[in-house]
């Protein structure tokens, strides 16, 4: 391999296959055009890479040519350009590579060739003025964080696809429109958290959705889960102020719902509440377990009622509630997860049954109005639950009304 700089431009040249690849150099800068061959002592190179932060950070450099003879874009390729505008990458490019343009701050159109085959990491994330792009169908693979916190408004998925890795477009909050093909079969963690969805298409054939997956998706109204998901993780619905319905297909193996709140198939398991179906909910007989992140988020959730059934409240599973003003316990519960009631600030008072052993960390962290703690057991009793002392303030620093006085810890 000889390293050389020819007009400028630093190269890696392969004299085995008389192929050049671009290499870092700083100083790139205004209208740049990439040669398709570069010549050394009467011997031609054909240009087929753009090597691994061959342009990074070149903050002036406004526009880029690639030529037909380049196959494939390294990891930080242009990563961090902030001048430039616009980008076609050809039909000749079957790779581009993680952070290729990330934070392209500038950026607002790229045209992806027809053989572009995978698309790497974060390699348009923090593209803030990106609007749109079109992935053609050759692409298969779309690596985590590949447009997160870009200006995308709408995207199709290409059909070769077959998952949607962690978030993918995290942040897009002008992304009011997604086409998910049959050749998904999992949506990864946080893959549209923060976006501005109004409503989702789930096909059948998607059988994992990740946590966070839908989080904070304000605008989405509604949600159908078709019968080929075995698998949604806590809190993949969390957070979406508008979510008044999450229906389920009759013919899930797994999963359930019940005037659009969304349960295991035997309704034991509370798994997902919409955040704003209804400020008051009486949970039903047949629970014995609140999920983690349950409730989590729901931001107009006054007053929920939980039957003597359930014995587990899971983690986060009230978490930020913040009409939330009252709950009781049922006895029966014999551990309160942690965060299980963190920023709940309105909630005032909690009855606490002499069954639960454990209270874990952070679990009334934040609840600064609650004042009004009772302990349906003994002080004896009291002093023996183990009690996380992680920002459990309101219980370490109030009075602890028990069956036969009181108590502070």
């Amino acid at each position: 391999m000889i390293e050389k700089t020819i007009k400028g431009i630093k190269y890696s040249l392969n004299e085995e296959t008389l192929t050049a690849e671009i290499m870092y150099k700083k100083g790139y800068k205004g209208d740049f055009i990439i040669p398709e061959t570069v010549e050394l002592n009467k011997v031609s190179y054909l240009v087929t890479s753009i090597g691994l932060e061959a342009f990074f950070e070149c903050s002036s450099l406004t526009s880029i040519v690639i030529p037909n003879s380049v196959k494939s874009i390294g990891k930080g390729a242009f990563g961090g350009c902030t001048s430039l505008t616009s980008v076609v990458i050809p039909d000749s490019v079957e790779s581009i590579g993680g952070d290729a343009f990330a934070y392209c701050s500038a950026l607002t159109s790229v045209v992806i060739g027809a053989s572009v085959t995978s698309i790497g990491q974060r390699a348009f994330a923090g593209c803030e003025s990106l609007t749109s792009v079109s992935i053609p169908n050759s692409v298969t693979s779309i690596g985590a964080d590949a447009f997160g916190y870009s200006a995308l408004t709408s995207i199709v998925i290409p059909d070769g696809v077959t998952s949607i890795e962690r978030r993918t477009f995290v942040g897009c909050e002008s992304l009011t429109s997604v086409t998910i093909p049959n050749s998904v079969t999992s949506i990864g963690e946080e893959a549209f958290k923060y976006c501005a969805l109004t409503s989702i298409v789930i096909p059948d054939g998607v059988t994992t959705i990740g946590n966070g997956a839908f989080k904070g998706c304000e605008s989405l109204t509604s949600v159908t889960i078709p019968n080929s998901v075995t698998s949604i993780e806590a809190g993949a619905l969390s957070d979406c102020q508008s979510l008044t319905s999450i229906n389920v297909d009759t013919n899930n193996p797994i999963y359930s719902s019940i005037d659009g709140v969304l349960f295991n198939k035997e309704q034991t398991t509370l798994i997902a509440y919409p955040s704003k179906k209804s400020d008051t909910y009486a949970i039903p007989n047949s629970v014995t377990r609140i999920e983690n992140k349950a409730f989590s988020d729901c931001e107009s959730l006054i007053s929920v009622t939980i039957p003597n059934s359930v014995t587990s409240i899971g983690e986060e599973a009230f978490y930020g509630c913040e009409s939330l003003t009252s709950v009781t316990i049922p006895n029966g519960v014999t551990n309160i997860g942690d965060y299980a009631f963190q920023f709940c600030e309105s909630l005032s008072s909690v009855n606490i049954p002499d069954s639960v052993t454990s209270i874990g960390d952070c679990a009334f962290s934040r609840c600064k109005s609650l004042v009004d703690i009772k302990y349906n057991g003994t002080i004896e009793q009291w002093k023996k639950i183990k009690v996380d002392a992680c920002e459990n303030e309101s219980l370490t620093t109030n009075v602890i009304h028990c069956t036969d006085g009181d108590v502070s810890m």
